[in-house]
């Protein structure tokens, strides 16, 4: 309700009551545990108020017998009155702690349930360090992986090798587990079976953190963040000089041109009047500019042109194969034509390759490749 990228569907399918209603529903949810818990906590004040009153009652029935007596002066009268407010005063501070307490237990629960999450990425030790004069390959051997809470597995023994001046597809249906193939490269997630080899080293032996350097990704699914243009591209490492290549690079300059503080337009409406907002094909630009910044060993792009149109995607691809020329460079795309220029080409089918080769053997084994190529080639003849 709060997300404008669902606008359209919400006025096109007329879905603003459907979203009311969900909305309604989940109010009264919440609001009867709110109750819940107020009637409780209504207890326990009863409980509280009642202590008090015998308290005070108690108090005076002893000073005023005890007065009556002649036991005691008014002044002792008063400093007992006293006393017992000050006392009254401890226990009704030692209720309310208890109160809240029991208000926050269940937030704090949460928290610590996500503390005592096992961290198996980032948490061990390195065991091998990166090599830093040279790319090594990278290689999947047996590879299987399920996803949490799943029973089928996204992958089924898979195995290949990309060596350092490679460019290497997948390919394939969806579902066919190309992105899944990703992941695991990035070690987004740990195989269930099998293991992942960089340079000869399983990659869980390397730090995470010094792992991660050595890709420059742009996913399908990415993201572009309400900060600054040249902040999506950067983050935290600015180089002007760098910054302007590859905005050379990737066609930026037209986004550019729209945006009145140039670099340092804010995108999104957020945080800023003077914010834009830019298409989807502008904002894949911007992805795949930030993973040219980034300027790793490694360049893994994921459906990478899915927004452009067909001229710009022709263009965006002359780029990326550019900036792939001598290092390792794996490409995912629905579109066959996006292969050609790839060394090898693996198609997957159900989660297992089916297929390996360059596009011109692929094409004269006349198999899946050949089928998927044809399927699409026939729409632009």
């Amino acid at each position: 309700m709060q997300d404008q990228r669902l606008g359209k569907e919400i006025r096109a399918y007329q879905a603003d009551q459907f979203l009311l209603e969900k909305y309604r529903d989940a109010e009264s949810g919440y609001l009867s545990l709110i109750e819940a818990r107020e009637k409780a906590l209504r207890k326990w004040s009863l409980l509280q108020q009642g202590i008090y009153l015998f308290e005070i009652l108690l108090t005076y029935l002893v000073a005023v017998i005890e007065f009556r007596r002649g036991a005691i002066a008014v002044g002792a009268f008063l400093m007992y009155v006293g006393a017992s407010q000050e006392l009254f005063q401890v226990v009704r501070d030692i209720f309310d702690n208890f109160v809240e307490m029991s208000l926050v237990t269940g937030y704090y629960q949460d928290y610590l349930d996500y503390m005592n999450l096992k961290e198996t990425m980032s948490a061990a030790a390195a065991e091998a360090d990166i090599p830093k004069d040279r790319t090594g390959s990278l290689e999947f051997k047996n590879v299987s992986f399920t996803y949490p809470g799943q029973t089928e597995p996204a992958v089924r023994n898979v195995s290949f090798v990309i060596r350092p001046d490679e460019k290497a597809a997948f390919v394939g249906d969806n579902g066919a587990g190309k992105t899944t193939l990703i992941k695991l490269m990035l070690r987004l997630y740990d195989p269930t079976e099998g293991m992942i080899f960089y340079d000869g080293v399983d990659i869980r032996k390397y730090g995470y953190a010094d792992y991660l350097k050595l890709f420059s990704c742009a996913f399908q699914d990415f993201r572009i963040f309400s900060y600054s243009l040249k902040e999506n591209i950067c983050f935290d490492d600015e180089n002007p000089e760098k910054l302007q290549d590859v905005i050379d690079k990737t066609m930026l300059d037209r986004v550019i041109q729209k945006c009145p503080d140039g670099v340092d337009t804010y995108l999104g409406k957020a945080f800023s009047e003077r914010s834009v907002e830019l298409s989807g094909g502008e904002q894949q630009s911007v992805a795949i500019a930030r993973a040219f910044y980034k300027d790793g060993r490694i360049a893994v792009f994921d459906e990478p042109t899915a927004a452009l149109d067909p001229m710009k995607e022709h263009a965006a691809y002359e780029e990326l194969n550019d900036f792939c020329e001598g290092r390792m460079a794996v490409f995912v795309s629905h579109r066959m034509g996006s292969t050609i220029f790839c060394n090898k080409i693996f198609v997957l089918d159900e989660g297992r390759i089916v297929e390996e080769g360059d596009h011109s053997s692929l094409m004269e084994a006349k198999g899946l490749y050949y089928d998927m190529y044809e399927d699409q080639a026939c729409y632009y003849r």
